[in-house]
């Protein structure tokens, strides 16, 4: 969506907040608002608007009520988006414990907010709780999805990195390349994709002053 686009889609979603006198609307509108602001760049004004959905769904929804869980998500991402990991964090774990007590027990969902809470642990510097968190999401996936999905691609990727920046650089590279195997399985031979692998792999010899094996892709 273009910048033109965000403007027309805010003026919209003003007008419809005006109008309504529902509360349920007025959190969805609130959270609409959140994400525009966030994609024009005005994070502030984006934690505004989504702390009030989230406000509002809390006064209108029950505890547990898996609606809370988007707006807890969404606020959590601008968060992430300013630098604010922690409070990041406990909206995703505020997510995934409502999920956990209403969703089956290896529902996809679950995955995403799994990932969601190792991206920011991630960002945070917190290594050890992003590959955790990474490895739980995996589990959902090892149960849930064939055994080359896509997904196992991104998934091994977020653990290598992980492992990379534990210092743990042999685990790195083995997650690095099942995720270079998966992609040459199932991806067309020129997918953009092959090359983030190869640089991963690279970067991985490279810290390990293998220069001999960076240079593989050549």
């Amino acid at each position: 969506m273009k910048l033109g686009q965000f403007n027309q889609a805010e003026e919209v979603y003003t007008t419809l907040l005006n109008q309504t006198s529902h509360e349920f609307e007025k959190a969805a509108i609130y959270n609409q608002l959140g994400l525009i602001k966030e994609h024009q760049g005005e994070y502030n004004k984006a934690i505004s608007f989504c702390e009030k959905s989230v406000e509002i769904s809390r006064k209108i929804l029950s505890k547990n009520d898996p609606d809370s869980t988007t707006m807890y998500g969404d606020v959590a991402l601008v968060y992430g988006s300013i630098g604010e990991y922690t409070n990041a964090i406990s909206l995703f774990e505020k997510s995934l414990k409502i999920r956990q007590k209403v969703l089956p027990l290896n529902d996809p969902y679950l995955a995403i907010s799994h990932i969601n809470l190792g991206m920011m642990y991630y960002r945070k510097g917190e290594y050890t709780n992003a590959l955790s968190s990474y490895e739980k999401a995996q589990e959902i996936y090892k149960k849930t999805l064939p055994p080359n999905h896509s997904e196992f691609a991104l998934s091994y990727n977020n653990i290598a990195s992980a492992y990379q920046s534990l210092g743990n650089y042999s685990s790195a590279l083995l997650f690095h390349k099942k995720a270079l195997d998966i992609r040459q399985k199932v991806l067309p031979p020129n997918h953009q994709d092959f090359t983030a692998s190869y640089v991963n792999i690279v970067s991985v010899y490279e810290v390990m002053g293998d220069y001999s094996k960076s240079t593989f892709i050549s």
